[in-house]
């Protein structure tokens, strides 16, 4: 199993040292998550102010889901995506205040408020609509992968550095064998995805590539 960490051997060694950066590796049950990949994440056109050319991992993520969807059994693939109401009476104004972006995308039934189409997404997959930057922070998924009988959290999607680091991090303390393929999220901002992964990758989950994954998923 790969490192994020082989990248940077000074900081691997630094942090080893002091007890760190230890592999869980993968577990036997495993559901993939589709961390936020819509349309006003995933534009590049600059139409979208909070959008980012994330082709690469939009790209790897549909190579898992791709092999993922023709197994037997197809494990579980869930999407979240974050919108409010148009009058964001369902969020909160401190967050709404701290990023205003979020007013001009994140609406719930605008022509952003859908999945990017390149993933493909299918109604058995459960989509879910959460308010804050955790996957996991007052939604339904703990109990989707509990009565799954899931143990392994395999985490795709954007950004590195806010999203997807907070959904790791929920996914790491509730018990889940917590999987990052690095190549298979995406930041706007490729220097605070860089530390994102580093700290994932000493505290809260492997950071792997998309073809671990697969060959994982492969194995099963």
């Amino acid at each position: 199993m790969t490192s994020w960490l082989d990248k940077y051997p000074k900081i691997k060694e630094f942090y080893i040292k002091r007890g760190y950066g230890e592999r869980c590796g993968f577990g036997k049950v495993p559901a993939i998550l589709v961390v936020d990949f819509g349309l006003a994440w995933t534009d590049k056109t600059g139409q979208s102010e909070m959008g980012a050319d994330l082709d690469d991992a939009v790209e790897n993520t549909v190579k898992i889901l791709s092999f993922a969807r023709q197994m037997k059994p197809k494990p579980p693939i869930i999407f979240t995506t974050i919108t409010y109401n148009a009058a964001f009476t369902d969020a909160s104004l401190v967050h709404i205040k701290k990023i205003p972006g979020m007013k001009k995308v994140a609406v719930e039934g605008s022509k952003w408020d859908k999945i990017d189409p390149r993933l493909q997404w299918q109604p058995d997959e459960p989509l879910i609509r959460k308010k804050e930057a955790s996957a996991f922070w007052g939604t339904p998924l703990t109990t989707i992968l509990v009565g799954n009988g899931i143990d392994t959290v395999i985490i795709t999607g954007c950004t590195t550095d806010c999203c997807i680091r907070c959904t790791a991090i929920d996914s790491h303390y509730r018990g889940f064998h917590t999987i990052i393929p690095y190549d298979a999220v995406g930041s706007r901002d490729p220097e605070q995805a860089k530390y994102a992964l580093i700290d994932m990758d000493l505290r809260f989950g492997d950071v792997v590539n998309t073809q671990e994954v697969i060959d994982y998923l492969r194995e099963l």
